[in-house]
C-alpha cells in the first residue's frame, strides 16, 4: 500500500515539474527574438487580437511622416479624431485609414537584424532617408524610424530605428505603407456635396 501512494506522489511531482519546465516559464527564448524583430512595439500588455487591435489605436497618439520635399504630422484631438497639419494646412484625418496606418505600424517586423561590422549608415540610405516616420504613443518617448534603400536583391529595404545600432532589413512593399500624401491621409466627407 505504501509503494503504491510513492508511486502516486512520484508520478504527481514529475507532472507539476514538466508543467514548470515546458509550461510557466514566461517568455521563451523564441518570444523574445520574435519581439526583437518588431521595429517599434504598440500597445504589447494586451492579451485578446480585438483588445490588442484598439490598445494600439489608443496607444498611438501622434505620427509624423518626413519625405525629402514634405511632411505630414498626424495628432488625436481631445476627442480621439485625427488632425493633419501639413506647411500651413491644417484638416482633419481619415480615422479609418490611420487606423490601418497604425495597424500597419503594428506589424512591422524585420526579415533579418544586422547588429555587427554595419558600417556607415549613409550605405543603406539612412543617413537621408527616403521616408522617416516618428510615432509617439502615450506615456513613452518618441520613437524614430528610418526607411532607406533597398538591398541588393531589391527584395527588402534597409530601416533603422534611431537610437538603436542595429540595420533591419523589411519587405520592400511594407515601405510604400506609409508612403502617404495629404489628400490619401485626410477626410473626405469634407469633399462630398
Amino acid at each position: 500500500m505504501k509503494f503504491r501512494n510513492t508511486l502516486i506522489a512520484l508520478i504527481v511531482l514529475i507532472g507539476l515539474g514538466m508543467y514548470v519546465r515546458y509550461y510557466d516559464q514566461g517568455e521563451s527564448k523564441q518570444e523574445i527574438k520574435a519581439k526583437e524583430k518588431f521595429l517599434v512595439i504598440i500597445a504589447p500588455d494586451s492579451t485578446a487580437h480585438n483588445a490588442e487591435n484598439d490598445a494600439a489605436q489608443n496607444a498611438v497618439t501622434h505620427l509624423e511622416l518626413i519625405y525629402k520635399n514634405s511632411s505630414i504630422a498626424c495628432s488625436k484631438d481631445k476627442d480621439n479624431n485625427w488632425l493633419l497639419t501639413s506647411q500651413d494646412l491644417q484638416t482633419k484625418g481619415d480615422n479609418d485609414i490611420m487606423a490601418k496606418l497604425i495597424a500597419d505600424l503594428k506589424g512591422l517586423r524585420s526579415t533579418r537584424m544586422i547588429t555587427e561590422n554595419i558600417g556607415p549608415w549613409d550605405n543603406y540610405g539612412l543617413d537621408n532617408p527616403e521616408i522617416k516616420l516618428i510615432v509617439t504613443q502615450k506615456e513613452k518617448s518618441p520613437v524614430t524610424i528610418y526607411f532607406g534603400n533597398k538591398n541588393p536583391t531589391q527584395t527588402a529595404v534597409y530601416a533603422r530605428v534611431l537610437e538603436k545600432e542595429t540595420l533591419y532589413l523589411i519587405p520592400f512593399w511594407k515601405k510604400n505603407n506609409f508612403k502617404k500624401t495629404l489628400f490619401e491621409l485626410r477626410e473626405k466627407s469634407d469633399l462630398k456635396e
